[in-house]
């Protein structure tokens, strides 16, 4: 069963015109919840952070907003079969919510921790397609001259504290040319990076999440139940389905928004938590010196709440956590 455009439909198929953008480009932003005690007012369900982090992205898009009463319609009326709510916005305003259940083995997760891979961009990276260097030659020449990119222009809305979006102004893309571009040109950034593991648009939760998917379907082939992304100089940026969290100097670290990560609505949930309880979050880049003095490392999300790595499979060797640090009941806290 699913919700769409105002309508309940018990079936599990869906269906799109052939040009739908969403279905093209993946042209839709999205958020994940878990419906807490039954309520979207409840303040771990965050109903509202939800809304806010849709009604952002749509303004910064310069899409409509959908129909608000009736989103939440179809989110009460999924909520009484499914506790996690998964809701898309089209860019004409259409409205999609699908359920599903909370991981079956999500206790044990919790407890126990999972086992992740590292995935590194650049020529040292593992043996696969993650680590191929790109070449120019390697490119299909084409017999047009390439297009030059589209250049972004302003900046993101103002970030509150924890990287929630608090302002309402939408970001501008400027169409301006920028110099054309050769097949030749950044060759040595062509053989260092790979650019289909980042997140396009990383700051937003859009449809088109083939990275993750991509680096998770690597992992899962590794044995391991996630993959962390990195950038070309081998910082430490997110899971794919979450953002990380690092315990050092009696304190927790996890990487900042400007780095080029979602920010989460779990992760600002646990800054703010921290910062009431006097143990404030240190949100600074995840350089390898940094990552070397990590104690414990997890990560979290709406839905799972904060799941212990203990194991993350990387090119030098394997990497070993308690998956039981006594840090972690810090963050657990916020769920009492």
């Amino acid at each position: 069963m699913f919700w769409y455009n105002g309508e309940l439909d018990r079936g599990d198929v869906l269906k799109l015109p052939i040009a739908d953008p969403g279905l093209l480009y993946g042209a839709t932003v999205f958020t994940t919840l878990r419906i807490y005690q039954k309520s979207l007012d409840n303040p771990l369900t965050n109903w509202q952070g939800h809304c806010l982090r849709l009604r952002v992205s749509l303004e910064t898009f310069a899409w409509p907003q959908p129909d608000w009463e009736r989103l939440r319609e179809g989110a009460e009326t999924m909520m009484a079969t499914w506790p996690v709510l998964r809701i898309a916005i089209f860019p004409d305003g259409r409205e999609l919510i699908t359920g599903r259940a909370l991981p079956a083995d999500l206790s044990d997760r919790q407890k126990n921790g999972i086992r992740a891979w590292l995935a590194e961009a650049g020529p040292t990276a593992s043996e696969g397609v993650w680590s191929k260097p790109v070449d120019s030659h390697e490119i299909p020449q084409s017999p047009d001259p390439p297009k030059p990119p589209l250049k972004r222009g302003a900046s993101l809305p103002p970030l509150a504290k924890g990287g929630v979006w608090g302002g309402s102004s939408a970001t501008t893309f400027d169409h301006t040319p920028m110099k054309e571009q050769t097949l030749d040109d950044n060759k040595s950034d062509r053989r260092s990076t790979h650019t289909y593991i980042y997140r396009s648009l990383p700051t937003h939760k859009t449809g088109n999440y083939l990275a993750c998917y991509l680096a998770l379907q690597e992992a899962k082939k590794r044995g391991t139940q996630e993959a962390i992304l990195t950038d070309d100089r081998g910082n430490w940026l997110e899971t794919t389905t979450g953002n990380l969290w690092g315990w050092c100097n009696d304190r927790w670290w996890t990487p900042p928004v400007e780095a080029g990560i979602l920010p989460g609505l779990m992760r600002s949930q646990l800054i703010d938590w921290l910062e009431q309880n006097h143990r404030p979050a240190i949100e600074e880049p995840w350089t390898p010196e940094i990552v070397g003095g990590f104690e414990a490392i997890g990560y979290s999300n709406s839905v799972v709440g904060i799941i212990p790595i203990r194991e993350i499979l990387s090119t030098t060797g394997t990497l070993t956590y308690s998956a039981s640090h006594p840090g972690f009941g810090q963050l657990r806290n916020l769920f009492q």
